[in-house]
């Protein structure tokens, strides 16, 4: 092998070069390879792109219905709002919630998961101070007390009469069955998914009197993907809403509305020849005896029948059977 020899010029080049730090003449350290990362396909964050429409109406529904609900049952004005709805992971939400907390654990078939209704303690102490009557105390401080089985109790029924509103509000859009699995009020007795996961939470606000107080709906993603084309969509089917207020006006309305009962004692055929004879004194003979079951009809319609007696003094009706729409009897009357 022949080895290449420099010339003068070059040697003069090097030797400059080396003079001017233009050639490295110190040897060069070792490169340290970089350090791998692993990477957790399942633990990775997801990107959801798209706006759930349809489940906005959904919850617009509920919070109607859940108004009229929380109005009937604490015989108060209750007024709720949404917030917001977002999609966040399952722990930020669990962060929110201080201990102890009312954590209603629900699930919807046929929808695959659980769900979780979510109420601070304070707003718990509210609502039963109210629904027995009191004027909704707001100084006490849940922190480190256990709920009392009367607002276990409490809880249940809201959270029942919720999840009957919710299965309302579903029902345009994908119909489901809505049931309480359990109560808890420690949040880590309450994890539906792992903390990494991501949720879809509404965001409500409770306001009554002066205090405002607000509680969480959450679905897990994983819940709501399967139907996701369906909530984006924005369809829902075409009920028309109902103001609960008003129904609930009207239905109170009505029961107290004046109704006119008229009982008819018996019937009788006859001439005219008869009729323009009749004078003081006589007798018409009916076709019913002392003792027979007579008809009552309301607004001239039969509803009852009953037996006629005195009552203090006074002509009364006492009834023995009800007409249905569909017996022959039930025709309408004209008494005038």
């Amino acid at each position: 092998m022949s080895e290449k020899i420099l010339n003068q010029d070059e040697i003069d080049a090097l030797l400059k070069g080396v003079v001017t730090g233009e050639v490295e003449t110190a040897p060069k350290e070792p490169q340290t390879p970089a350090a791998i990362t692993a990477f957790n396909f399942s633990g990775h964050d997801r990107v959801v792109r798209g706006r759930m429409a349809a489940l906005d109406i959904v919850h617009d529904r509920f919070i109607k219905l859940l108004t009229a609900t929380f109005t009937r049952s604490l015989h108060r004005s209750v007024d709720i709002r949404l917030q917001a709805t977002e999609i966040v992971k399952f722990g930020t939400l669990m962060d929110r919630l201080p201990l102890p907390s009312s954590l209603v654990i629900f699930k919807m078939d046929p929808l695959v998961g659980n769900g979780l209704w979510a109420m601070d303690a304070s707003l718990v102490y509210l609502l039963t101070d109210y629904y027995f009557g009191g004027g909704g105390q707001t100084h006490v401080k849940p922190e480190g007390r256990d709920f009392t089985p009367i607002q276990l109790r409490l809880i249940r029924n809201i959270g029942g009469l919720a999840l009957q509103d919710l299965e309302k509000a579903w029902k345009g859009a994908h119909p489901v069955k809505a049931e309480i699995l359990r109560v808890e009020s420690n949040p880590e007795f309450a994890m539906v998914i792992t903390a990494r996961e991501l949720a879809v939470v509404a965001t409500l606000q409770l306001e009554i009197g002066d205090v405002s107080k607000e509680f969480f709906l959450c679905y897990p993603y994983s819940m709501l993907e399967p139907i996701k084309e369906k909530l984006c969509a924005g369809f829902m089917n075409n009920q028309q809403d109902v103001n609960q207020h008003w129904a609930i006006r009207l239905r109170e309305e009505i029961q107290h509305c004046p109704l006119e009962i008229a009982v008819e004692l018996g019937q009788a055929t006859i001439h005219v020849e008869d009729l323009m004879g009749f004078a003081t004194g006589d007798v018409v003979l009916l076709d019913k005896n002392f003792g027979d079951p007579v008809m009552a009809s309301i607004e001239g319609l039969s509803k009852f029948r009953g037996l006629l007696g005195v009552v203090k003094g006074q002509q009364a009706l006492q009834v023995v059977s009800v007409i249905k729409s569909g017996d022959p009897e039930a025709k309408e009357n004209n008494y005038e």
